[in-house]
């Protein structure tokens, strides 16, 4: 129940500039355990808020290989959403 409840709290975290360690590490171990476009796309834009553009690159490209029949405008969509 523990890993649903960290699922839930992921796609209602609140990302934004300035996140503590703490929190960018749940966001990568959650990330990971359910690794969707939008949970990816939701770590990727933290690390690129957070100054770690390198590190969200390579979340991206997992990120796009999980849809490889999309188009970048629908990975956009995706990886964007709020």
């Amino acid at each position: 129940m523990t890993q649903l409840k960290n699922y839930v709290l992921l796609s209602n975290k609140h990302i934004k500039k300035n996140m503590p360690k703490k929190d960018l590490l749940w966001l990568k171990q959650v990330a990971y355990r359910y690794p969707t476009p939008k949970t990816l796309g939701l770590y990727g834009r933290a690390l690129v808020l957070n100054g770690f553009p390198n590190e969200a690159d390579n979340v991206f490209k997992v990120a796009i290989r999980l849809m490889p029949d999309k188009t970048i405008n629908d990975i956009y969509t995706v990886i964007y959403q709020k």
